[in-house]
């Protein structure tokens, strides 16, 4: 099990250091991830202002749903 987790360690380290070759991209890449998660919550944060269920889902139901 061991020998996994150093193995799984070292595959981790080399994704890590290759997407840090371009790191303008690297974090390019991270600002857009949190653009895209806030828009999507402000969005249903929104729909759900005015109605209490989105086709019978509630408000933590669909965060749960986005989150996934």
């Amino acid at each position: 099990m061991i020998r996994y987790l150093r193995l799984y360690m070292y595959f981790l380290r080399f994704s890590f250091s290759r997407a840090m070759e371009f790191r303008i991209d690297f974090f390019f890449r991270i600002f857009m991830d949190l653009i895209f998660y806030i828009v999507n919550i402000l969005f249903f944060k929104v729909i759900f202002i005015h109605s209490d269920l989105l086709a019978g889902w509630t408000e933590p139901q669909v965060f749960i749903f986005v989150s996934g």
